[in-house]
């Protein structure tokens, strides 16, 4: 079970930290436009990335680029806390390059992998100061506290730039980068989540032949194209379960399916839990982010 759980989600940025007192295998491979920083503070586990299996241990701090399919495994480890950042990646560029010229993209580009940080040295205790000053940031909500979040995030980000070649670093075994067609696949889901997709639809507004598409998706990306569709609707209705009070049944139209009965099937398979129940469970950052409208 979930021994100790904070959250904060704004449109840009979700900061997590997360612990189980449990053994734990993620329900799912799952990927994102976001990229992602997972910090993991106490256990040992494995991560599938792209189809490898990479061991990590406690201070392993995890780069994930954006629409990289990842999977966590904690089912022979049971505790374990990791601190989590997913990011808008267009949104964090354009802030970083309008102060300075440091490139978000170009870094977790060049970056994806494992950083392996001592727990006794300054790295880890620098990077895990980082994170509680953000948790702190979010928790307290004093003036301008986004911007400072934001900040503390680029900071991060600066700090493993500039150490990197003090840390030892497991760099990810990926593609040069995904196809025309699959790009274009992506991006067609990412924006039309809303309407009733399907390995034909996606087909015939991309010109191409359906199984072909389908092959070249997965052999590109590990994961198929339905797999890759329900995984981006599941993460909306997340999002929406958590920053609205919309129904269920509005939220299942909403992401696109037909059929509420089949979205909570699919929402379960992906997350472990119900969509009411993940509702529930998250009803804190709902009245956190009421209570901001209203500051």
């Amino acid at each position: 079970m979930v021994a100790y759980q904070y959250r904060f989600l704004n449109r840009n940025l979700l900061l997590e930290d997360k612990a189980r007192d449990e053994f734990y295998l993620m329900p799912g491979k799952h990927m994102h436009p976001e990229i992602e920083i997972y910090f993991l503070t106490h256990g040992n586990g494995y991560i599938y990335v792209d189809g490898n299996t990479y061991e990590v241990a406690e201070g392993d701090l995890v780069i994930f680029n954006s629409e990289q399919v990842h999977q966590a495994d904690f089912s022979d480890c049971n505790y374990h806390r990791r601190l989590l950042l997913e990011i808008d990646a267009d949104f964090l560029d354009t802030y970083s390059l309008s102060i300075n010229s440091f490139s978000v993209k170009d870094f977790f580009r060049e970056n994806a992998g494992i950083f392996h940080l001592e727990k006794k040295s300054h790295h880890y205790k620098h990077v895990l100061n980082g994170f509680t000053r953000m948790i702190d940031e979010t928790t307290n909500k004093s003036s301008y506290f986004e911007t400072m979040l934001y900040f503390e995030v680029l900071q991060l980000l600066i700090f493993l730039q500039r150490t990197s070649s003090e840390l030892t670093f497991t760099k990810f075994e990926i593609s040069e980068g995904y196809s025309g067609i699959v790009k274009k696949a992506i991006d067609f889901i990412n924006t039309n989540l809303h309407t009733p997709l399907s390995l034909e639809t996606i087909a015939k507004e991309l010109h191409v032949n359906k199984s072909y598409l389908s092959r070249i998706f997965k052999s590109t990306t590990s994961a198929n194209l339905h797999e890759y569709l329900n995984i981006q609707r599941v993460r909306k209705a997340q999002i929406l379960l958590t920053t609205t009070e919309k129904e269920i049944s509005e939220i299942s139209e909403l992401i696109g399916f037909n059929s509420v009965t089949y979205f909570q099937r699919i929402f379960k398979k992906h997350t472990g839990t119900t969509p009411n129940k993940y509702s529930n469970q998250h009803s804190l950052i709902k009245s956190r982010l009421n209570a901001q409208d209203h500051i």
